[in-house]
């Protein structure tokens, strides 16, 4: 839940970057709806394995796995941004 609740903080705060005159990439956009969407679905999957008594462990490894992966270069930016600014 505190993830779906980021993903829409990250979309308001670019929503808001973007109405006080600041250029923000359609990425900031797109990227918070697409992983809220995909947070969305893995727990409606995740709730129906359940009442059919299915075990998703595998199922929810791989989930958080590519979730992690993918993650990582923008991990990477956010950690050159934050030593170049600290740099200076």
């Amino acid at each position: 839940m505190a993830l779906l609740v980021l993903q829409c903080v990250n979309l308001f705060y670019a929503v808001h970057q973007n109405s006080i005159g600041e250029n923000v990439p359609s990425v900031d956009y797109v990227t918070p709806v697409i992983i809220f969407l995909s947070l969305i679905l893995e727990m409606v999957f995740m709730l129906l394995n359940k009442k059919r008594g299915l075990q998703t462990s595998g199922h929810l490894f791989i989930f958080w796995f590519l979730l992690m992966v993918c993650g990582i270069p923008e991990f990477r930016t956010l950690i050159m941004q934050h030593s170049a600014v600290s740099a200076v």
